[in-house]
């Protein structure tokens, strides 16, 4: 996001809900208040009031927009591309703290732990509770933050594809600020078809998930590495 040239709402919106994600900070738009285009934008338990997100914002009124939430400029200095890209691998600590017992924990995650007998069954057992993590921070509607850096000896556990396709969906919708109803009607689909996409307990083909996510202006990539 340039520091001299305008932005559009919608830039401010999406770099706010990525520094949430980063940071494990609650992010949402109201778009209750009023009957114009203004919405309040949240980070955490401070706000600032958003004119419209396809409009231009000024570098005078974005200072201050900034600094309402007590954010920095610095914190807007990301490459646009980079600030639209989430994965879903993250940084996991294995601890041994018996001869059968591994355990797991999350530093992104804090819920999330786990254990197993060795090694491979701990992180076997990971993926597993990454899976429930991720379905239940979609369900409470609570941040599902972008993982971290990997420090020297943790394990990186990737959520299982389909989980991941729908938090990607789950976390593209929730930053668009689109209703489930506009989705599905831009789609051609029914409302409840939405539903089953964003439902971790429901499978959904990945085709149809990535033609929600195109319709978002979105990407599903699938990456492989090495185990």
């Amino acid at each position: 996001m340039s520091d001299k040239s305008d932005v559009k709402g919608r830039d401010f919106v999406n770099r706010v809900f990525g520094l949430g994600r980063e940071r494990g900070v609650s992010v949402r738009v109201d778009t209750e208040r009023g009957k114009g285009s203004h919405v309040t934008v949240y980070y955490g338990s401070r706000f600032t009031i958003l004119q419209g997100r396809r409009k231009d914002i000024g570098p005078g009124l974005l200072s201050a927009m900034i600094r309402q939430p007590g954010l920095d400029r610095s914190d807007f200095r990301r490459n646009r591309k980079e600030e639209l890209t989430m994965r879903f691998t993250y940084p996991a600590r294995l601890q041994r703290t018996g001869v059968d017992e591994i355990v797991v924990s999350f530093r992104d995650l804090p819920e999330c732990l786990t254990s197993g007998t060795d090694e491979a069954e701990a992180l076997f057992e990971a993926a597993d509770a990454l899976e429930e993590a991720i379905a239940g921070r979609m369900n409470r509607t609570d941040v599902i933050p972008a993982p971290s850096p990997r420090r020297a000896g943790e394990h990186l556990v990737a959520a299982p594809a389909e989980t991941a396709a729908k938090a990607a969906l789950w976390v593209a919708l929730r930053e668009s600020g689109t209703s489930r109803v506009a989705l599905a009607a831009h789609l051609g689909i029914d409302e409840k078809a939405v539903r089953r996409m964003l439902d971790p307990c429901h499978r959904s083909s990945a085709n149809r998930i990535h033609k929600a996510l195109r319709a978002l202006s979105r990407d599903l990539v699938v990456e492989t590495r090495a185990a």
